[in-house]
């Protein structure tokens, strides 16, 4: 008896195992397609498998490219958006990251990203990455967009990793000065201390 229900089972894990890979293999095929295959990104709702702009999410997505590529920064954009009470689809405030995201993001030309190995986690230029093109109307053209990703590359080389300029910071030091021990650097934690 114990003899069967393992046959059972590993016949069981082998159909799951075979599944997934089939799974998999046909969502690359549709990401190749240029196939919706996730949620909406702000800016669209998705009606019969296609994307349909969300005129008010549009006019938005349109300011955020716009403001970037006259000189806003990314945070500061963020902080604007709050302060209309604008959220994202899950009803979340906007972060410099959230910015971030829809300016990188190929679907306001046009195109569909999907990534085989799971979420992109801002690795924008993974060579794993799918982008195709797609049947849904852009919001930007394609010259707003190339403004944007130059000035995006441009801000990333002269800030750095995790870096944000200082005039954005809580205080004149923060960010410039570093511990000899560790080299963290300072940050504002409580009104009069700083770590």
């Amino acid at each position: 008896g114990s003899l069967i229900e393992r046959i059972i089972e590993w016949m069981d894990e082998f159909y799951s195992i075979r599944l997934s890979e089939e799974v998999k293999r046909s969502m690359e095929v549709n990401a190749r397609r240029g196939k919706l295959q996730a949620t909406p990104s702000f800016g669209y709702r998705a009606e019969d498998g296609v994307l349909r702009p969300e005129p008010e999410e549009a006019a938005i997505v349109n300011r955020i490219f716009d403001s970037f590529i006259a000189g806003k920064g990314l945070f500061a954009i963020a902080r604007e958006l709050n302060t209309m009470g604008i959220r994202t689809h899950r009803g979340n405030p906007f972060e410099n990251r959230t910015v971030e995201y829809i300016l990188r993001n190929p679907v306001y030309i046009g195109k569909l990203r999907w990534n085989p190995q799971g979420r992109t986690r801002r690795d924008y230029f993974n060579e794993n990455i799918i982008v195709a093109n797609s049947e849904h109307e852009p919001l930007v053209s394609l010259d707003v967009w190339d403004a944007a990703q130059r000035r995006l590359d441009e801000v990333k080389a002269q800030w750095g990793y995790k870096a944000r300029p200082t005039a954005e910071l809580k205080h004149w030091l923060s960010g410039i000065v570093r511990c000899s021990a560790c080299g963290g650097t300072l940050i504002f934690s409580h009104p009069h201390y700083y770590k």
